[in-house]
């Protein structure tokens, strides 16, 4: 799986998720490292998604201020 393919994922991932996933899943789930998750998730910051950082993983704004 190529890099754009898998920060797509990411992002339905974390679109479809009410609450926050952690980095470790997302990297079990998409059979890469912890950090490639990390770098992939700055990537899609700078192309202009909202991901908050929580201690319990990462979100997007959207489903955050659902919880709140």
């Amino acid at each position: 799986m190529n890099g754009e393919i898998r920060r797509a994922k990411i992002e339905n991932i974390l679109k479809s998720s009410a609450v926050p996933v952690p980095g470790v899943t997302l990297a079990k789930d998409l059979d890469v490292s912890r950090q490639i998750i990390v770098s992939d998730i700055a990537l899609l910051r700078a192309n202009g998604l909202t991901i908050l950082s929580t201690n319990k993983g990462v979100i997007t704004d959207k489903e955050a201020r659902k919880l709140q």
